[in-house]
């Protein structure tokens, strides 16, 4: 029929990617349950969000501790290695944190963790888009 499709395994679902002559269809995995939330800190998914790429919101219900975990995310697959995240400010809150400030992501083969810096994030909501991957 003139088509390819792609399928990529990933929380555990499936990405399915079909190239046709009209271009390009997406069927996207189910959304994974939330991140295990840290101190303080409530993690939601955004809409059509999965484990390895969409938006992550996280609600500081007070200020946050130095160095912890805000999110935990299990994508459900062992990488070969440790997973590669970028973080990318989706809202105001998120904007304004000094980059000396801000979380960052910690990984292994099997989870990407949002990790407080040295100073915990105050009360707030702040939304980001990620993407990360096994490789």
């Amino acid at each position: 029929n003139g088509s390819t499709e792609f399928a990529i395994q990933d929380s555990g679902g499936v990405d399915r990617f079909m190239v046709t002559s009209q271009g390009l269809s997406v069927s996207a995995s189910a959304q994974p349950a939330n991140p295990t939330n840290g101190t303080n800190a409530t993690c939601t998914w955004g809409a059509n969000s999965t484990a390895n790429y969409g938006f992550l919101n996280l609600v500081m219900g007070g200020a946050g501790t130095a160095n912890a975990a805000l999110c935990t995310v299990t994508p459900g697959y062992t990488a070969p290695h440790a997973i590669v995240c970028t973080l990318t400010p989706q809202n105001a809150a998120a904007a304004k944190i000094p980059i000396n400030d801000g979380p960052f992501i910690t990984t292994t083969a099997t989870t990407w963790i949002l990790t407080n810096n040295t100073t915990g994030l105050p009360a707030g909501t702040y939304t980001w888009f990620f993407m990360c991957g096994g490789y």
